[in-house]
């Protein structure tokens, strides 16, 4: 199921993207026309027709560094400039917001009401566009016409599918870790509370049945689980039965994600607790992960066919570009695991770019150079535009890394 993962990771993913911006263009006081403006353009970079046929033709699931490159060209098809450390520290927050929805998932349909809560999160936040706000709503009917018909054992797959991808990711997030979420190696946490499943009922009751039929039944204390609540709605508007892909950033909702005492970590044996509960715990992906993606002409060719479905963004006039430093204390020379140490056409001269270089000769090289030249947003050049200067006191939830 792999290959009907990409809608799903595309939707949620974005939606943990727009949900970080939106705090952070706020929090650093961007005059509101031009938040309005940066929100406006990302979603419709993010939802444009063309990129929507792509993302669900049934294909093999994109690595994390194809991914990082889409939504790098989705930030900058807008009047925004995030330097390479701020993209980096964004699509790992992105990253590991995602994964630990998947793994709270109590049962695999949760999945489609995490991913509509991240639609619904999306639509709130460009309503006072409407023409925007429909293109929103279309994506969403069509996620529910191709997912609403799955069985459970089909969105299972999708779910184990989403967490081998997810699985060697264990970037450290102060959010989580101060609510518990996360213990010192990166590793999230089950709650022993909460809702059981639908259909299913709260453990710590076993019955016995003897020859003649009749029942005994044993109680013992296991967690503070509730009763299955209501299945979740699949409709445009309603209770998607979960809080999970809500805005976690927001103090309301993030008191509704189970943490604290009495978790359970999940996955293999905790590491060794590192000096820093603040600093990033993922480690660079091996050797051979990053380059086989691109190793044969042919998947360089399609790695670029993907982003350049996303042309189609008008032009940017000139001096409307402003840069951005999401965290505060972002820097240029910081490691970047997704983007090459070469100059970058979208980011100007000193900034990163992804380079993908194909293997086997010069056969598609015409084909690559005008595949990358429709890619051209046609931006003013970073060099003229406004900086826009970090607050002094980064915000708090994204203090992450």
């Amino acid at each position: 199921m792999s290959l009907r993962l990409l809608p799903v990771a595309v939707f949620n993913l974005g939606g943990e993207m727009s949900y970080v911006l939106d705090e952070r263009l706020i929090a650093q006081g961007i005059p509101a026309d031009r938040a309005s403006q940066v929100r406006v353009q990302i979603v419709k970079a993010m939802f444009h027709p063309k990129f929507m046929d792509e993302i669900f033709r049934c294909q093999e699931m994109y690595t994390l560094q194809k991914l990082y490159s889409v939504f790098e060209r989705i930030c900058h098809a807008s009047i925004m400039r995030l330097n390479a450390s701020s993209m980096s520290k964004l699509f790992d927050l992105m990253v590991m917001s995602f994964k630990h929805q998947v793994v709270l998932c109590t049962h695999a349909r949760e999945l489609l009401g995490i991913t509509l809560n991240h639609l619904d999160g999306i639509e709130q936040m460009v309503s006072f566009a409407p023409d925007v706000a429909a293109i929103v709503q279309k994506a969403q009917r069509r996620f529910v016409q191709a997912y609403g018909s799955n069985t459970h054992g089909q969105l299972a797959m999708i779910r184990q599918a989403a967490m081998s991808l997810l699985q060697d990711k264990h970037t450290k997030v102060s959010l989580f870790l101060q609510r518990g979420i996360q213990d010192n190696s990166g590793r999230f946490c089950l709650p022993l509370s909460g809702p059981v499943p639908p259909g299913s009922q709260p453990p710590g009751q076993i019955c016995r049945f003897d020859i003649t039929g009749q029942q005994s039944s044993q109680v013992f204390s296991v967690g503070s689980y509730a009763p299955a609540g209501l299945p979740g709605s699949l409709a445009e508007t309603g209770n998607r039965g979960t809080d999970l892909g809500k805005n976690l950033f927001r103090k309301s909702i993030a008191a509704t994600i189970p943490a604290g005492p009495g978790t359970k970590n999940v996955g293999s044996t905790p590491a060794a607790t590192p000096k820093s509960s603040a600093k990033s715990s993922s480690a660079p992906p091996p050797a051979g992960d990053r380059t086989n993606s691109y190793s044969t002409a042919e998947n360089a060719v399609h790695g670029l066919d993907f982003l350049s479905q996303m042309v189609g963004v008008d032009s940017l006039p000139e001096g409307d570009v402003f840069k951005m430093n999401l965290f505060g204390d972002d820097d240029d020379a910081t490691g970047n695991l997704y983007a090459s140490s070469e100059p970058s056409k979208i980011q100007g001269p000193k900034a990163n770019k992804i380079t993908i270089e194909a293997q086997g000769g010069t056969q598609h090289s015409e084909a690559l150079s005008q595949i990358m030249g429709e890619m051209d947003l046609g931006g003013a050049s970073t060099e003229d535009a406004s900086a826009v200067d970090a607050d002094d006191n980064p915000f708090d939830l994204l203090d992450t890394i």
